[in-house]
């Protein structure tokens, strides 16, 4: 079965206290599961099917699809230009020839940059050298204010959700000091980011010479917790630059499982989990695996094709 044959609508049922779980529309059969192996910092890129076990609800699935960076990827950057991440921005900015370069034919790329609102500057693009221009761009104008990253983050959602739905994998990487008003958004950003079958990554970079104290409202959002519900991963670096090559390669090294939808109860939550076998623990000691945790039961209708 091919990836066009897959249904791709996704959407997230998010209760406080419980695990994100994907409801799934008519037609679907299959459960797609995109998952990340890192080792450390460095992502593993050469695993095959047999070194992954997918259990639904503690049962063990047969994997009917295995991709590895097959999939074209729609990319969303999501850029932090509040006065704090000026220098920042410009490492970002000169990283992006070569960090770039790490992403495939086919691939495509947004740009919005956001601070206590956000805008989309750049959208889906084949266009290497318009994203160039973006980031460039971005970095000539000033960079002040605060920031809304929850807002921000369901901004870029909704307007993934609303583009057309293609067998590409879809991920949003924010870039970002995590210095923002804490909110009871967190729920809402979750479920957008479902419905928009998005993985959340972040690189969060320390400003220079930034030294605000973080107890006060403007705290940091709890961006590990967000990417982590999705699927994704975060990196921490001093130099941005370098840190958003590192984040490009990490995206681009992801695995694609599929299995059959299991005999289960409409609305009935059921949790995912993929491990590596006991031999690829053996070969990658220390690696851990990031995917989604689970989804909402419903019966799928049945495919007229």
């Amino acid at each position: 079965m091919g990836l066009a044959s897959l249904a791709c609508g996704l959407l997230l049922s998010l209760l406080l206290g419980q695990e994100p779980g994907l409801v799934l529309r008519t037609g679907v059969s299959l459960i797609r599961v995109d998952a990340q192996v890192l080792q450390g910092d460095q992502a593993v890129s050469d695993l095959n099917q047999e070194d992954f076990q997918v259990k639904d609800n503690g049962v063990r699935q047969r994997i009917l699809y295995f991709g590895r960076e097959e999939d074209s990827v729609d990319l969303v950057l999501v850029l932090d230009t509040s006065g704090s991440m000026k220098a920042a921005m410009e490492e970002v900015s000169q990283a992006a020839n070569e960090a770039l370069r790490q992403l495939k034919d086919g691939d495509r790329v947004a740009v919005s940059r956001f601070t206590l609102r956000s805008r989309l500057v750049q959208p889906l693009t084949l266009d290497r050298n318009a994203i160039e221009q973006a980031i460039e761009t971005i970095c000539s104008q000033p960079f002040r204010g605060g920031t809304n990253i929850h807002r921000a983050l369901e901004s870029v959602a909704d307007h993934l959700t609303g583009q057309r739905r293609e067998a590409r994998r879809r991920a949003v990487l924010i870039i970002s000091d995590g210095i923002s008003p804490k909110s009871s958004r967190e729920i809402s950003v979750l479920k957008k980011l479902w419905e928009a079958d998005a993985v959340l990554h972040a690189l969060v970079v320390k400003p220079p010479g930034y030294t605000l104290l973080l107890r006060t409202p403007f705290g940091r959002v709890d961006l590990p917790k967000l990417a982590e519900k999705t699927g994704g991963s975060v990196i921490r670096a001093n130099q941005a630059g370098e840190g958003f090559r590192q984040m490009i390669d990490r995206i681009r090294r992801r695995y694609s499982l599929h299995y059959a939808l299991p005999v289960g109860n409409e609305g009935e939550h059921r949790k995912i989990s993929v491990e590596l076998d006991s031999a690829a623990k053996k070969r990658f000691p220390g690696a851990r695996v990031y995917s989604r945790k689970g989804y909402i039961w419903t019966v799928p209708a049945q495919s007229g094709s």
